[in-house]
């Protein structure tokens, strides 16, 4: 097997692909952008011939006939080549929808028919978010996907950073912690909900604070309850995460809510990363913390 450091990079339009690739090029990779999947391993091929080994390709929804074989393609990948990291972006309609708004964009299949019927109307861009998602659906669960939905792009790029820096020799175990108030987040593999816990946002003196603070750190330290929520998810983890991790997934994703995300859920992460960094690559993701780093 061919040492190397491959990031394939999938996902929605309007998810964050193309700044996805920046951040990748920023850090090192040589980078192709929209590449058929059809062209990527000769591609790949060609650069190593070249003695280019790191590299970040993104592959996109628009080649439809070849799309079907992204799967298949990158299994054969992965006999040949060491280290290959697939990335996919997605994001809710709500916020799809909301980026096209904004920059007044049109969605790349607006510019295709072969999705719709030749007797059919423009496509709404509703309905090319819809016929996309429903195209990549099988792209989506072979990926490490990131929900890029209320991200800054201060945020997507540590994200891709931390998968960058990430020890890809092991299986890398995601944990975050989000705000219940913004909706549970599309990329989680597990849904813990903190919401039963004490919480600190009802004492004024650690209201500001998070759960990276160390008097909060004190308070929930102290509850039986909190120690016994973490231990409770420490132990099923322990458990079961092996037995996900052998049906040939690189990654798993846990996510732990409360309301605001900024206390009761990124204490919970952080106390299990230190737990569970023994056995796993662990990468943390405070989804309600990204923009105050």
């Amino acid at each position: 097997m061919i040492g190397s450091n491959i990031f394939i990079v999938s996902g929605m339009s309007g998810s964050g692909k193309s700044l996805a690739l920046n951040v990748l090029e920023d850090t090192g990779f040589f980078c192709i952008d929209n590449l058929p999947i059809s062209l990527v391993p000769s591609s790949i091929n060609k650069l190593f011939e070249k003695k280019v080994k790191k590299i970040a390709i993104s592959v996109d929804a628009r080649d439809f006939e070849s799309i079907s074989f992204f799967c298949p393609t990158i299994k054969e990948l992965k006999k040949t080549y060491r280290n290959i990291t697939v990335i996919f972006l997605t994001a809710s309609n709500k916020y799809l929808l909301q980026r096209y708004s904004e920059t007044r964009r049109r969605h790349p299949f607006s510019f295709q028919t072969k999705t719709f019927s030749e007797d059919q109307m423009a496509p709404t861009l509703e309905e090319c978010v819809k016929s996309e998602r429903e195209l990549l659906f099988e792209v989506q669960n072979v990926s490490i996907s990131i929900d890029t939905g209320g991200f800054k792009p201060s945020d997507l790029k540590q994200c891709i950073r931390k998968l960058v820096t990430a020890d890809s020799s092991h299986s890398l175990l995601v944990l975050q912690s989000f705000a219940y108030k913004n909706g549970v987040p599309q990329d989680s593999d597990l849904v813990f909900d903190a919401r039963c816990l004490p919480n600190p946002f009802y004492h004024e003196e650690l209201r500001e604070l998070t759960g990276k603070d160390k008097k909060v750190m004190n308070f929930l330290t102290e509850k039986k309850i909190v120690q016994e929520f973490v231990a409770e998810i420490n132990r099923y983890l322990e458990f079961w995460l092996p037995q996900f991790l052998n049906t040939e997934r690189s990654y798993f994703t846990v996510s732990v809510g409360c309301t605001g995300g900024r206390h009761r859920s990124v204490y919970c992460i952080e106390a299990l990363s230190k737990l569970l960094r023994k056995d796993s690559a662990v990468a943390i993701r405070h989804r309600n913390l990204l923009s105050d780093q």
